[in-house]
């Protein structure tokens, strides 16, 4: 497999053992010590190939004791939802592979994901102490609709700005996670969340050691703005303009997690009001 943008450590390719740039970007957070723990899911086809690689970077992990059978969304085709079936059984599914330098912390992400303690499995995986309790609080709501926390991140956001048509950190950006780009593995307590920015900020930069190139295209594709729904898809906007005359967020094309009406309509205005509430400007 080809990509555009390889992320390369010590000779080794990362995406070609991960496949997806956001699971090898985890990896190489923990490589490089800026994050204590990494849970990854991968399908049990490739916990082999994965653990080989473990092998030889020295790294400590534990696989999860339980099979996720994952639920796509209609409208993102990502699995954020899913059942969890016995290690042992026939059905082909997902594992959880908890990765770092020490394994007693494995042992421990491991033990807390099982327990359903996301306050351990939260602080063990380095995300921000103010995202872990937004997700503690959401939780249980959003386990039952399609267990994404992005519209309540952007409620609180909301509450925090003016509203719609104001602009939010690109580096909160974690809708583009639908499209494998991002550098924040959690879900920000709002797109304002200032511990979730510098972490993403110490993030690139550490990426930017390993490859400036595809750096650069994270950043313009993480600045695009977005439309956003809970049940009829996530739209990039890109090649961009503001009209200061009208108003507007003008557009050269339209990057859909689904093609509908929604993803039809905007490749056909290609415009769209700033002020509308589905949209997202990030700066």
């Amino acid at each position: 497999m080809t990509f555009m943008y390889p992320l390369i450590y010590e000779g080794e390719h990362l995406q070609e053992t991960f496949m997806y740039l956001t699971k090898a970007l985890e990896v190489l957070f923990v490589l490089e010590g800026t994050k204590p723990i990494a849970r990854i899911s991968l399908h049990q086809n490739e916990l082999q190939k994965v653990l080989a690689f473990c092998e030889r970077r020295q790294l400590r992990c534990a696989v999860s004791d339980f099979k996720i059978i994952h639920v796509q969304t209609e409208d993102k085709g990502v699995a954020n939802k899913g059942v969890k079936v016995a290690l042992a059984s026939k059905i082909k599914g997902d594992l959880f592979l908890y990765l770092g330098k020490d394994q007693k912390l494995v042992e421990q992400a491991k033990q807390a994901e099982a327990e359903n303690d996301h306050e351990q499995l939260g602080a063990l995986l380095g995300y921000p102490s103010c995202c872990i309790q937004f997700f503690k609080s959401e939780y249980e709501q959003e386990v039952i609709k399609e267990n994404d926390y992005i519209a309540p991140a952007l409620r609180n956001t909301r509450q925090e700005t003016d509203g719609a048509g104001s602009t939010v950190s690109f580096y909160n950006n974690v809708i583009l996670r639908y499209f494998d780009i991002g550098v924040l593995s959690h879900y920000p307590c709002s797109f304002t969340c200032s511990a979730s920015v510098q972490l993403a900020k110490k993030n690139l930069e550490l990426v930017a050691r390993y490859s400036p190139q595809l750096v650069e295209m994270m950043v313009a594709m993480l600045k695009c703005p977005v439309v956003f729904t809970e049940y009829d898809g996530a739209h990039i906007l890109q090649g961009w303009r503001e009209n200061k005359i009208t108003g507007k967020i003008e557009f050269d094309n339209v990057l859909s997690t689904v093609q509908n009406n929604i993803s039809f309509l905007l490749s056909e205005m290609r415009s769209i009001d700033k002020q509308n509430p589905y949209v997202i400007c990030f700066h």
